[in-house]
C-alpha cells in the first residue's frame, strides 16, 4: 500500500462527506435582496413555507439570526446562520417601516426547504426596495449562490428597469 494513495482516498471520502452534509442544509422559504449597504430585505416568500404564514412581509429588513447581527453584513453571513439541518428551528429578527414608524419583531422558523442555488438579487443603486418608495433606474445583478463577486462576473445577468414605484 502506498501512504500517498491512502491519503488521497481519505481526502476523497472527506470531500464526499462534506458535500453530503452541505446537501442536507435547509432554509426557511425566504429569498432576500441585497442593498448597496449589504443590508438584506425580504424579496419573496416561498409559497407553502413556514415563512408564508409567519407575518414576515416583503420589504422587511433582516437584522439578526440566532442573536447575531447580520445587518449590513451581506448574504454570505446570513446564509451561514440561516441554513441548517432539516427540521431544526432558527430565530430571526426583522425590522419594518410602516406608516413612518419602525417596528422590530422576532420570528422562529423551521428549516424545512432544501437550500437551492436559485439566483439572489443585488440592488446596485442607492435606493432600497421598501414599499411606497420610488426607485429610479434600478439595477439588479443576478448573484448565483448568493456569492458577492468583486468586479464583473461575466456569467451574471444584468437587468435594468427605469423609474418604477414599488408596491
Amino acid at each position: 500500500k502506498h501512504p500517498q494513495a491512502e491519503n488521497y482516498a481519505t481526502r476523497a471520502q472527506q470531500y464526499v462527506q462534506e458535500e453530503e452534509e452541505e446537501q442536507e442544509l435547509a432554509g426557511v422559504g425566504i429569498v432576500f435582496v441585497r442593498a448597496p449597504d449589504n443590508s438584506l430585505f425580504v424579496k419573496t416568500i416561498v409559497e407553502g413555507s413556514g415563512a408564508q404564514n409567519s407575518g414576515i412581509q416583503v420589504g422587511d429588513c433582516l437584522m439578526k439570526v440566532e442573536g447575531r447581527s447580520v445587518y449590513c453584513k451581506g448574504i454570505e453571513t446570513a446564509t451561514k446562520l440561516i441554513l441548517g439541518p432539516v427540521g431544526t428551528m432558527v430565530k430571526m429578527k426583522f425590522g419594518r417601516i410602516d406608516r413612518g414608524k419602525r417596528y422590530v419583531y422576532s420570528q422562529s422558523l423551521v428549516r424545512e426547504l432544501k437550500a437551492t442555488s436559485a439566483p439572489q438579487w443585488q440592488i446596485n443603486s442607492a435606493n432600497t426596495m421598501i414599499e411606497g418608495i420610488t426607485t429610479s433606474q434600478l439595477y439588479l445583478e443576478c448573484m448565483q449562490n448568493g456569492q458577492a463577486q468583486s468586479g464583473r462576473d461575466p456569467s451574471a445577468t444584468m437587468l435594468r428597469t427605469s423609474s418604477t414605484r414599488a408596491g
